[in-house]
Parts: C-alpha cells; structure tokens; sequence
C-alpha cells in the first residue's frame, strides 16, 4: 500500500491481516517495478498520492502502463476524478465511482469513463448505484459491464424508455428480473 500518514489508519488492519507493506510516497521511496523481483500476481493501492513529488507520481504512472506486464493489479483512489492523472485514468480497466460531491464534476466523469453509453442513462445508473451510504457504480471497460456496487449488473434498457433510444457499444445482450450481462452488440437503428 502506497499511502501517507493520514490514511494510515484505514490501511493498518489490511498491513496485520495479510501482512501488505505500507509506503509513505512523500518519504521518496516506491520501489521500481525492476526492483519488485520474479513476476507473481501482487495488488498495489496508491492512496492520497495526489501531493506526491515529479518522479514518485512517474514511478505510480509506470504502474498502470507497464506493471500488468509484471504481475501487478494497480488501483488508485482519489477524492476527485479529475485529479487522478490523464495517463492512469487511459490505464484502467475498471472505475469506481461513490457519491461525488460536485454534480458537474460527476457529469463529466461519468462521461470522460463512459462515453459509449447515453449521459443521460449513466446518471440515472449513477443515482441509482449512489443511493444508499457507501454504495458506488463500477464500470468493466473490457467486458462492458455496468453494476452496481460489485454484484447487480445494471441493465441500460431498465434505464431508458425504449431500447432503441440508445446507441452504445454497452447495450444489453439479455434482461431478465434486472440482472443481465452486457455485449458490444449496437443497438438496432430508429425507424423513422
């Protein structure tokens, strides 16, 4: 666990119960991924790395585009989506995203990770997934799949009017009592 001495406390019955190592990045150390030895499937979470120095934020970015190389699964939390850096956020397979305070900002995140799908669908997907205290929307880019939390895959028919209103590569493959997975099927073309 990469983080500063602030979240320490969150991170500190992780570090006792499977023995994860905790880093303070602004002590200027993150070990390379040259130094991390045999490749072996290991998770690395930056946490509060935003104020982090040139080269630490570097050695983080070198993470998300060459540690799935090497075996390594890298997550990133941050308070703002924005303030996460441009190249992690083109790196990452899977968002997360809880309840944001700024609803602007949550439009155009939801947007910036979502394009394929209607706005207007994410946010009712969105509002949906947020509701209850600590409940959050993950988006699987690769599989282009939309739940809520981790377990109710969210289907964009039950979130618009008509099916054919959106044209999205995440449009549903099959929808049956609310739960359905996703493909990159296209939504089939107005008749007008």
């Amino acid at each position: 666990m990469v983080t500063t001495t602030g979240s320490r406390q969150v991170w500190q019955a992780f570090q006792n119960e499977y023995g994860a190592k905790l880093i303070n990045p602004y002590d200027g150390v993150i070990p390379t991924l040259e130094e991390t030895g045999p490749m072996v499937s290991r998770l690395i979470v930056f946490d509060d790395c935003l104020g982090a120095s040139k080269a630490i934020k570097d050695q983080i970015q070198n993470y998300f585009t060459q540690g799935r190389h090497r075996g390594w699964t890298s997550a990133f939390l941050s308070q703002g989506f924005f303030d996460c850096d441009a190249l992690i956020r083109k790196n990452v397979n899977v968002y997360i995203n809880f309840k944001m305070r700024n609803p602007k900002e949550t439009r155009s995140a939801l947007r910036a990770c979502y394009g394929g799908v209607d706005i207007n669908v994410l946010e009712q997907m969105y509002a949906h997934s947020t509701r209850e205290n600590y409940g959050f929307l993950t988006v699987h880019l690769d599989r282009h799949e939309i739940y809520k939390d981790f377990t109710e895959t969210l289907c964009i028919d039950d979130f618009v009017d008509s099916p054919c209103d959106v044209d999205s590569d995440y449009t549903q493959s099959t929808c049956s009592s609310g739960s359905t997975a996703t493909s990159t099927a296209k939504s089939p073309a107005k008749s007008t």
